[in-house]
């Protein structure tokens, strides 16, 4: 029976790794609002229409608004070529500071792969053996190349656990992989918890297509 501490140990910190990207996701986009909000609190109270009609509470509403237009805006300039070109001069720019290149480029990389639609990019969940027979990597295919020989082979990215955002490529034999039946938004789930926070549908899943062969006999002087 496994000691009460380390069960609660256990679940205390897959608890953490639920909790905490909730919990800044949340405040991040909360102070974003209230920032919001305080700069259109004044600008309300001057107006003398918006002072009469709008309550309290409503200014608020207007912030939560004006930060869902507002990021849309960015966004739909950003997809131009105008403002693509400007995003990659300010790239370029917070690349040559020093303290704020690292956690620019950080947060950048990563909001990418969870927001940005980029991980449309992976096309399926796979498993393969690897670094060594009968252990399990978990990956994403990228892209399926068929050779002259008529085999097919996948273009596999390998992410790194906690940051999705680095790993390998690996070309891999379409027969070594083993296709998942899970999202890619499941699967990136399991990577960057390093496992802890996996659905019981997905165990399932696992168990069922991860062949794990029975104990032959017994080897006299293991350990």
């Amino acid at each position: 029976m496994k000691n009460p501490f380390h069960r609660f140990r256990r679940a205390f910190f897959t608890g953490l790794v639920v909790v905490i990207p909730v919990g800044v996701t949340a405040w991040v986009l909360w102070f974003i609002v209230r920032t919001v909000d305080g700069w259109l609190g004044p600008w309300i109270s001057r107006t003398p229409w918006l002072k009469d009609h709008i309550p309290p509470a409503g200014g608020t509403a207007l912030g939560v608004v004006a930060v869902l237009v507002g990021i849309s805006v960015v966004g739909t300039l950003a997809n131009s070529i105008f403002g693509n070109a400007v995003l990659s001069a300010f790239d370029r720019l917070m690349a040559r500071i020093p303290l704020l290149k690292g956690i620019y480029s950080a947060t950048k990389e990563l909001t990418t792969v969870l927001f940005a639609g980029h991980h449309h990019a992976f096309r399926k969940v796979v498993v393969f053996e690897y670094p060594r027979r009968r252990s399990w990597s978990l990956g994403f295919v990228t892209n399926e190349v068929v050779l002259e020989s008529g085999a097919a082979l996948y273009h596999v990215f390998l992410p790194t656990t906690p940051n999705p955002t680095s790993g390998y490529f690996l070309m891999i034999p379409a027969e070594d992989a083993i296709q998942l039946d899970i999202s890619i938004e499941e699967g990136l789930k399991i990577v960057i918890s390093g496992g802890a926070v996996v659905s019981e549908a997905t165990r399932e899943v696992i168990g069922e297509k991860i062949p794990i062969p029975s104990s032959g006999p017994a080897s006299s002087g293991g350990v």
